[in-house]
């Protein structure tokens, strides 16, 4: 019986160390999603953007965000809340949760990869009648969310992260801000 335990007990320590390990490499952390996360498709995100002092806020059970803490701009929902951490583990980057009233750092277009922060890049307003949305390039600018809020219901985010899904204009982002 003493022998048996002595069989089982190592392999159940083994069994438990290996499920440890594979949740570290496939789990929130590493990958910034799981499965069914809002995430998951948009981890091919790329600094944006020029403006700095994003505070993050909550506003019916929803996170929002105002440009430079304004509150007289734009408020846009964020989808999919993430600060992407350049510290590499493994074969991914690490990923964590934006929290009320974080405020995150914009990197420029070329923007220091070295810097801890970016605002996830794909941001929309309430309602959801677009998957892919449209693609925007440049920064998060006052114009830029506008021109978002009155396209309606689509993501908001740089061409960068989709450039094999866009054909290199956009007539209804044009139209929208004229």
């Amino acid at each position: 019986m003493s022998k048996t335990l002595g069989l089982i007990f190592p392999l159940i320590i083994i069994a438990i160390l290996a499920i440890a390990a594979y949740q570290t490499i496939n789990g929130d952390f590493l990958l910034g999603a799981k499965a069914g996360d809002p995430c998951s498709s948009y981890t091919r995100q790329k600094p944006l953007g020029t403006a700095s002092g994003i505070v993050v806020s909550k506003q019916d059970g929803q996170f929002i965000w105002n440009l430079n803490g304004d509150s007289t701009k734009p408020k846009v929902v964020v989808l999919c809340a993430r600060t992407k951490i350049t510290k590499k583990l493994g074969s991914g980057l690490a990923y964590t949760d934006i929290k009320v009233g974080d405020r995150v750092e914009l990197l420029g277009w070329y923007g220091d990869t070295t810097k801890s922060t970016v605002l996830p890049a794909w941001i929309r307003d309430i309602s959801s009648s677009s998957p892919f949305g449209v693609m925007i390039s440049g920064d998060t600018s006052q114009v830029k969310a506008q021109t978002a809020v009155k396209l309606g219901a689509k993501y908001y985010r740089p061409i960068s992260i989709f450039l094999d899904k866009w054909s290199g204009t956009c007539t209804e982002c044009d139209a929208a801000v004229g």
